[in-house]
Parts: structure tokens; sequence; C-alpha cells
């Protein structure tokens, strides 16, 4: 199980039950087939979430990094077109009647 040092904090995440013999295979041994190489880097993006969040929480609060770490990924859209703007926000804004979503 990897586990990061956030600053001063230690805080064991899960994201993949590995075996001793696994472990050691994929990270100590650094094997070369495609599942290990896909699994670290699978691990290298989930580090460098935690870095993220760990950084947007000040003071930092455990319950709030966890929530944060396991959240999904939010989609930023790619233009900067105004009807792009609008679909991205009457999507992902679940307050929003069904009748200004189609006017929007």
């Amino acid at each position: 199980m990897p586990r990061w040092v956030l600053g001063v904090f230690m805080i064991y995440l899960n994201i993949a039950k590995l075996t001793e013999q696994q472990y050691d295979h994929v990270f100590i041994k650094r094997a070369g087939d495609e599942k290990s190489i896909t699994f670290r880097e699978k691990r290298e993006k989930f580090r460098t979430k935690s870095e993220r969040d760990f950084n947007k929480i000040k003071p930092f609060n455990k319950t709030r990094f966890r929530e944060l770490f396991y959240a999904d990924e939010i989609d930023i859209p790619k233009t900067l077109l105004l009807r792009e703007l609008f679909k991205d926000y009457y999507t992902t804004n679940d307050n929003i009647k069904h009748s200004s979503k189609g006017r929007y």
C-alpha cells in the first residue's frame, strides 16, 4: 500500500490492494511488464492529486483531505466559447430547473 508524507502529516490512502509479493514485484524490483508500468503511472497521478489537494486545505483537516482525494476530478471546459461555458454550467449544477437548462 503506497503512502505519502505530506508536510509533517502522514495519511494512509487506500488506492489498491497489493500482496507483499506484488508490491515487491511492482515497486522494489521495478518490473517492466505493462501492468506494472501502468500501475506505477496511476500511483504517480494519485500522488500529484494528493499534493494538489493538500495545498487547497488551510488549516489541514484529514477528513476534508480524504473527501477531496476520493472525489472525482472536475473537467474544466477546454474552450472559452460562451455555449461551452453555459453547457458546462448547466450540466454540473444540480440546482437549475429543467426548463432553465433548456433555455441556456
